[in-house]
């Protein structure tokens, strides 16, 4: 989630050896940019069907708030009824065994989570995910209720990036 240009998205293809990546990004002008970079590093492993839609809690309607023109990893989903990004479960669109989930959201970060409770349980995957730091006491109970762990943190100014696996 928050695939953005493809930055992660390239290096896990080129140097983790996984069978497939599942990307998901909703911002337009990202998805151009990606779609660039996959072609350029010959990416084969990426499944692009999910571009153009968000992930979320449920499904619902978002507009997109993309006003750093600098920084594309900034933009944000804000709701709106009438908003032109789709946004839906992980639960609901991922039907396949998933083993890795990496999720950078910009404040949406709980609400993905929420929506990847069956996938969660089901899969037990490891999670790298940016939580932003007013989010963080509500993310830490939420991984006592799923039973995992936190296996390393990457503190930044506005958030911490965590990578947690099952407990």
């Amino acid at each position: 989630m928050g695939a953005n240009i493809g930055n992660h998205a390239i290096y896990y293809e080129k140097f983790m050896e996984p069978s497939k990546i599942i990307l998901i990004e909703p911002n337009p002008r990202a998805i151009h940019l990606l779609k660039k970079n996959l072609g350029i590093n010959n990416c084969t492993k990426m499944d692009t069907s999910f571009l153009g839609i968000g992930a979320g809690k449920k499904r619902e309607r978002f507009s997109l708030r993309d006003d750093q023109l600098n920084n594309l990893g900034a933009a944000q989903l804000e709701p709106a009824a009438d908003g032109d990004i789709e946004v839906a479960s992980l639960d609901e669109i991922i039907k396949e065994e998933i083993s890795f989930i990496k999720i950078d959201v910009e404040n949406m970060e709980m609400d993905v989570l929420e929506g990847a409770k069956r996938i969660i349980e089901d899969h037990q995957p490891d999670i790298f995910i940016e939580v932003m730091n007013k989010n963080i006491p509500e993310f830490l109970n939420f991984l006592g209720m799923i039973s995992y762990k936190v296996r390393k943190e990457f503190k930044y100014m506005n958030a911490v990036n965590f990578y947690v696996v099952p407990d």
